[in-house]
């Protein structure tokens, strides 16, 4: 094979992606998840510091992100370690929005 076979049977197999860019938009999504993490963890610092009261839907969001973080290696990418991480995860997910809405409930004027 030459060199224009192989580039051709690469971009055939990678339906016409370019890898850096692919590579790219990972990197950047990982960056987005880990700073928004940090950012919702220094938010939820400030309003229980600042109000005495602790917002559980900001949790929620948190554990839901890491949720399905961890189910889609688990499942869709079939790394069967990180299973037990996405059912942790996921029962985290449950407790905290139910907090949430216990939190609504007690709040709403209705």
């Amino acid at each position: 094979m030459n060199k224009e076979e192989i580039l051709a049977k690469s971009r055939q197999e990678n339906k016409n992606r370019d890898i850096a860019e692919l590579e790219n938009g990972k990197s950047a999504a990982k960056f987005a998840i880990i700073t928004s993490a940090i950012f919702s963890g220094v938010l939820f610092i400030l309003e229980a510091v600042i109000t005495g009261h602790n917002n559980n839907s900001l949790w929620a969001m948190l554990a839901f992100m890491n949720c399905m973080m961890c189910g889609y290696k688990a499942f869709r990418l079939g790394n069967k370690k990180m299973r037990p991480a996405a059912i942790l995860w996921g029962f985290c997910t449950i407790i905290v929005l139910i907090l949430a809405i216990i939190d609504f409930t007690e709040k709403s004027v209705l």
